[in-house]
């Protein structure tokens, strides 16, 4: 996610122009390769073994090589093998502008150091970040107000940052300078988590930015905004807050979950005016998480 959190970067200062960002991203997707197929190509797995831990993935909220080692297809020296196999993302994107003629590596070195003073990271944060840290990039970057329930929606939007990445967008990205959220919400897919954690979680975006989401997750296409749309949706807003509970449960914080649904013209409302309300940038829009932990009215 960091390679396309430094994009939106490029993009807002006017580094680079957006076919610019695009062709950088389509080089990079060409170089970078998935630790599953490089356990493919190295001969520790086989493809089935690695369609298992992705399925697994849907499942829980672990990386690809630790479940694979639990389940004995790698060996912990093989895992280490196969991530020395590939480059942090940010190299990648180092490289993709340099062989574009785009910029040199000195430029390229003042844009990391910029986006670090930008967002005010300390050095040991912005190195877990540049390796693929996203609980270190949401705590540095998502608005939410200190206190006793800032763990639980950072936690909630790391959870969800990941689950984007694998199932919906390899390129979704926080969106930490998106336009404020308007009401009423054109679409919004919403769903309650209820026990010692009260938690109301809700998607928002416009109704093709949903149809793209939607295609992405089901993996297959869908011609409309319609029933098979919002429950695909509602689908991908279920997994990650079934993931949410599973990650609580072995807290011991035992949480159930409403059915979602989704809903036009929604005007929310938190009784003491609480909603978080993060965005993303993925399938080519804005998609906006709302959090709170009041049911809104």
């Amino acid at each position: 996610m960091f390679s396309a959190l430094l994009g939106e970067h490029l993009l807002r200062e006017r580094i680079l122009q957006p076919r610019q960002l695009g062709e950088v991203m389509d080089r990079m997707d060409r170089t970078r390769l998935k630790v599953g197929v490089l356990a493919i190509n190295a001969g520790y797995m086989t493809a089935a073994q690695v369609d298992e831990v992705h399925r697994a993935q849907t499942a829980t909220d672990r990386r690809f090589g630790d479940i694979a080692v639990e389940k004995g297809y790698l060996s912990p020296l093989q895992m280490d093998d196969l991530l020395a196999s590939q480059r942090y993302e940010h190299l990648v994107m180092g490289q993709a502008l340099m062989d574009m003629g785009l910029m040199t590596m000195a430029r390229f070195e003042e844009v990391l150091q910029d986006y670090k003073k930008r967002y005010d990271f300390d050095d040991a944060s912005f190195d877990a970040a540049k390796k693929g840290d996203v609980d270190s990039l949401m705590d540095r970057l998502v608005r939410v107000p200190e206190g006793e329930e800032r763990r639980i929606f950072v936690e909630y939007l790391a959870l969800f940052a990941r689950h984007l990445v694998r199932f919906v967008d390899r390129h979704a990205a926080l969106a930490p300078e998106a336009p404020s959220l308007d009401y009423p919400l054109p679409w919004a897919s919403y769903q309650v988590i209820h026990g010692p954690v009260t938690l109301f979680t809700a998607l928002s975006g416009t109704e093709d930015l949903l149809l793209r989401l939607g295609e992405a997750f089901a993996q297959e296409p869908i011609p409309a905004f319609d029933d098979l749309a919002r429950a695909s949706v509602e689908e991908c807003l279920n997994q990650v807050n079934g993931l949410f509970t599973v990650n609580m449960s072995n807290r011991g914080l035992d949480l159930e979950m409403d059915p979602p649904g989704t809903s036009a013209g929604a005007r929310y409302a938190s009784r003491d005016g609480g909603i978080i309300t993060t965005a993303f940038r993925v399938c080519g829009g804005l998609l906006y998480v709302l959090l709170s932990r009041n049911i809104p009215r």
